[in-house]
């Protein structure tokens, strides 16, 4: 069965999170669907973190396993058809041994925090928090 890892994207607001919880719409489980409705049953999405409810990600990995050799460069177009509309993406796929693992292989992560200190949101962010802080004068400078 051939591994790969995946770089994934996504809009957090409509998602309990990343872990598959019942009843709750998450990442892992929009991507596990779009496996499916490829051909590759049973499926599981292995990430490596989790997000919280509402919280967004760029170049996340994760690790699958899939019954059929799939190209690089079709895989992430072939579950990108099917995931368009739920705020996820698929950025790249990577043909990796069957040792990797997507959570204990990470060489690092980073996490960003956005917090707009002013009284008007960005229509850039839409998704940022507007903060007024007392002591945002001493993050700008400190």
């Amino acid at each position: 069965m051939p591994k790969y890892f995946l770089t994934i994207e996504y809009d957090g607001r409509c998602f309990a999170g990343w872990q598959r919880q019942p009843g709750q719409p998450t990442v892992q489980e929009h991507i596990e669907n779009a496996f499916c409705a490829i051909g590759e049953q049973n499926v599981l999405v292995y990430g490596a973190g989790r997000t919280d409810a509402g919280v967004h990600a760029w170049n996340m990995v994760a690790h699958v396993k899939v019954e059929r050799a799939w190209s690089v460069r079709k895989l992430p177009l072939a579950l990108n058809a099917h995931l368009n509309r739920q705020n996820v993406g698929i950025v790249s796929a990577h043909l990796v041994s069957n040792e990797a693992h997507a959570r204990f292989d990470a060489i690092c992560r980073s996490y960003v925090y956005v917090f707009l200190d002013r009284g008007a949101p960005s229509p850039f962010t839409p998704w940022s928090c507007v903060v007024a802080s007392p002591h945002a004068e001493c993050c700008r400078h400190g």
